[in-house]
């Protein structure tokens, strides 16, 4: 759910009921438009869940999900697990200093600094907000209620969705 209030901000709008369609639409894609998105290719995503376990369960690669929620609540082990299937040497320190530098406030600040060339010309910024469970404050019961019901399946594979369809976060 925090994916459709992000993905309406960074184009530019607070439109999520057009988002959450278009989280649910199975041959969704990406910069159909030169008019609205005239750096990018047009990219075939699929719904939000067909996208997930298109790169999750592909076969012949190996992948290592991680959700932002783990990088924002246990840095260092969600990190060093990164480090690990990625082969990189185990160096805390170094760990330690990747993610301070990736910490979303100093993303905001170098945004803000030099600009961000991915931000689309209608969103205020790219990089937004960074908190977790911020669709509480922006989407209805309604619209939450839609996601869920377009997305438990996969929402519930990766923890986002309690035993009983209760959005954890």
């Amino acid at each position: 759910m925090d994916v459709a209030v992000s993905y309406a901000a960074h184009g530019g709008s607070t439109n999520y009921e057009r988002i959450i369609k278009l989280l649910g639409k199975p041959d969704a894609c990406v910069a159909n438009s030169d008019a609205t998105e005239p750096n990018q290719l047009r990219q075939r995503l699929l719904s939000w869940s067909r996208h997930v376990s298109s790169w999750t369960t592909a076969p012949g690669i190996r992948v290592q999900v991680i959700r932002y929620e783990d990088m924002k609540l246990t840095p260092d082990a969600t990190f060093t697990t990164a480090v690990r299937f990625l082969g990189l040497p185990d160096q805390p320190e170094r760990i330690r200093k990747a993610i301070e530098f990736s910490r979303f406030e100093e993303l905001q600040k170098q945004e803000q600094a030099g600009g961000f060339r991915e931000r689309l010309p209608k969103a205020k910024a790219f990089f937004r907000k960074g908190s977790i469970g911020s669709w509480r404050e922006a989407l209805t019961p309604e619209q939450a209620a839609r996601v869920i019901a377009d997305h438990a399946d996969v929402m519930r594979q990766y923890g986002y969705l309690d035993a009983a369809g209760q959005p954890v976060y």
